[in-house]
């Protein structure tokens, strides 16, 4: 559930940053305040969907749109690629804000933990193959 690096995040002090710029220890927009604990990145051919400026995510990312959770290819189906993606984990929540001051979106990362995130981190890092920064 990846967004690509061009997509903007609010952080938690209401600016807005592009994902990529996204680093351990930054602190995010959510339910409440989340620090990023680990930043993914998902090197190689992606398949993206641009869902609307700024907000550019892979097919299968959960973004709540009219009142509900949808896939990202339910709600937009023109298809690109690109060489790399982000997600992150945040120390409480999982759920961001994307998109722009004028169109703001709800996304899913990949998950928060409390405890051990370590652990939790190498095994999804394993589980998927992916590199994390």
């Amino acid at each position: 559930m990846p967004f690509s690096s061009e997509t903007c995040v609010k952080l938690s002090d209401g600016n807005w940053t592009q994902v990529s710029n996204i680093k351990q220890g930054d602190k995010l927009w959510a339910e409440e305040e989340s620090t990023v604990l680990q930043v993914i990145c998902i090197n190689g051919h992606q398949e993206v969907i641009d869902v609307s400026k700024n907000v550019i995510l892979t097919p299968e990312q959960l973004v709540f749109i009219q009142d509900e959770w949808v896939f990202a290819d339910e709600y937009s189906f023109e298809i690109d690629y690109t060489n790399c993606v982000y997600n992150f984990i945040l120390d409480k929540n999982h759920i961001i804000t994307v998109g722009t001051p004028e169109y703001e979106l709800e996304s899913c990362t990949i998950g928060y933990c409390q405890d051990d995130y370590e652990d939790v981190i190498m095994k999804v890092l394993l589980e998927v193959g992916i590199n994390n920064e």
